[in-house]
């Protein structure tokens, strides 16, 4: 990357063919400087969209309501660094996603283990106890920008009017080999939709770097009390895992998840 600081943004935008709220969606995204934007319910084809903004990738379903996109301003100056390589996904869970959709996307989050990825994403319905946000995060080492930034900040990104109820659907998140320093997170209300925009800055690497290693504490195996509680969890995991997903890869890398999480939550127990 010849710019090292980026600037990212998550929008359901709930519709970009009208081009009063296209014009006004892409204003917005130049005023706050925006170099990648992760929109999704786009109901939108065209690649051209904008003098300051264009469609770098599109993913259109057999009906126009979903169309995930990443935007990318035109004045972005990219610069391929040695065999470093970078991933940009735009994910959108609809109402009606079938059981097998975040299934797929840990599969390509698996397929993508050589690059750095950032995402943008509505999660919208989660509802599998395997593949849900936190497994997700957790499973790929993740950062949820927002929540790096904001610890204990308590702010949403939709409100149902049908259900009564607030929520934070809206991520963007990263992998630890993507950024070196993450200097910003946000939440703005808008009036073209009845999601906020989550956006960030972020200081990307320069060079591919590993992420740091988990390694088990081989002496827990003698701990009576540690096994006894993990042979418990993981019969409860196992069995209501087991069956959730055809992956065996997902399962797997949930099964490692799982491991690392009791173990790092009894050892900070005991001590």
């Amino acid at each position: 990357m010849a710019k090292n600081k980026l600037c990212i943004a998550s929008w359901n935008i709930n519709g970009l063919n009208a081009p009063i709220i296209r014009s006004m969606c892409l204003d917005w995204l130049k005023r706050h400087s925006i170099d990648v934007a992760f929109i999704q319910e786009s109901h939108f084809k065209h690649s051209d969209m904008h003098r300051h903004y264009y469609t770098s990738a599109a993913a259109t379903f057999n009906s126009k309501s979903c169309g995930p996109l990443v935007v990318l301003r035109r004045s972005l100056s990219l610069t391929i660094v040695g065999s470093y390589k970078i991933a940009f996904l735009c994910i959108y869970a609809s109402n009606n996603f079938s059981p097998e959709f975040f299934g797929t996307i840990s599969k390509t989050l698996y397929d993508l283990q050589d690059f750095s990825v950032i995402i943008g994403a509505d999660m919208n319905a989660v509802l599998d106890p395997l593949l849900d946000r936190s497994s997700l995060i957790d499973n790929f080492s993740l950062t949820d920008l927002y929540r790096a930034i904001n610890p204990s900040l308590r702010q949403y990104s939709l409100y149902s009017f049908r259900h009564k109820t607030y929520s934070r659907i809206d991520h963007l998140l990263a992998s630890a080999t993507s950024y070196t320093e993450i200097h910003s997170a946000a939440i703005h209300p808008n009036s073209l939709s009845d999601h906020c925009v989550v956006t960030a800055q972020l200081t990307l690497s320069k060079t591919p770097t590993k992420a740091r290693r988990w390694r088990f504490n081989i002496t827990l195996l003698k701990n009576n009390d540690y096994c006894d509680h993990f042979r418990n969890h993981f019969k409860t995991f196992i069995s209501e895992n087991a069956n959730s997903v055809e992956e065996p890869r997902v399962l797997w890398g949930a099964i490692k998840g799982f491991v690392r999480n009791i173990t790092i939550s009894f050892a900070s127990h005991v001590n």
